[in-house]
């Protein structure tokens, strides 16, 4: 890989960043869902069970957590699933991905560059990948977002949808094992123009989440 291909700068992708302003405004950077109060009885409501009217305020977090951690998803989704947005160099890929919480940054060889991060929501954690080219310049290898949810088939369909409203009819499924070997449901690829996106559900290391994958396309890196 080469990086003859334009790199997206801060510039490009700010617009990228302000997409979940009100709820990102609301969902803050912490990763636990927010708690909220019990459900009011109306009054001169009477209870044929006293024990189905033992609603804590704990309970009703439980209760709020599956549409909380979609909405967290979908905040994912609505800020990385973009076409033309990657590959995004370090410092804006840095920038963007502060919307879901501190980014680090780590250099696990000479050659070899990490943005990671999480949690936030449904998302466990975030990769992003770079490695030095001959002229000592980091270039865009690929990114992963793991997102986890009890019913991680649900989530995967879910996010499909959302995908397909963003992006359009993907680009193709992938039936073999080339992504995320044993995987219960297959890769799906959408074309975002210089990079692919890909969404599967990965089994891989014990694991069972929801993976979305970028990478570039190697077509326009000649």
């Amino acid at each position: 890989m080469t990086h003859s291909s334009p790199v997206r700068t801060l510039v490009d992708v700010t617009c990228a960043a302000l997409v979940l302003g009100a709820s990102l405004a609301c969902a803050g950077h912490t990763a636990a869902p927010a708690r909220a109060p019990a459900a009011t009885p109306q009054t001169g409501a009477r209870d044929a069970d006293p024990a189905a009217s033992a609603t804590t305020p704990q309970n009703a977090a439980v209760a709020q957590e599956p549409s909380r951690a979609d909405e967290t998803a979908d905040n994912v989704v609505t800020l990385i699933a973009k076409p033309g947005l990657w590959p995004l160099d370090v410092e804006a890929a840095r920038r963007v991905l502060q919307a879901f919480g501190p980014v680090n940054r780590e250099q696990r060889s000479p050659s070899a560059l990490s943005l990671v991060g999480g949690p936030y929501g449904a998302l466990d954690r975030f990769d992003i990948a770079y490695s030095l080219d001959d002229k000592q310049y980091w270039v865009f290898g690929s990114a992963g977002f793991f997102l986890d949810d009890r019913d991680p088939a649900r989530l995967y369909h879910t996010l499909e949808a959302r995908l397909t409203q963003l992006l359009g009819k993907p680009a193709r499924t992938e039936h073999d094992e080339s992504a995320t070997e044993n995987a219960a449901l297959p890769p799906v690829v959408w074309d975002l123009g210089e990079a692919w996106l890909s969404l599967a559900q990965s089994t891989d290391h014990g694991e069972d989440v929801v993976l979305i994958a970028i990478r570039e396309n190697e077509q326009y890196s000649e």
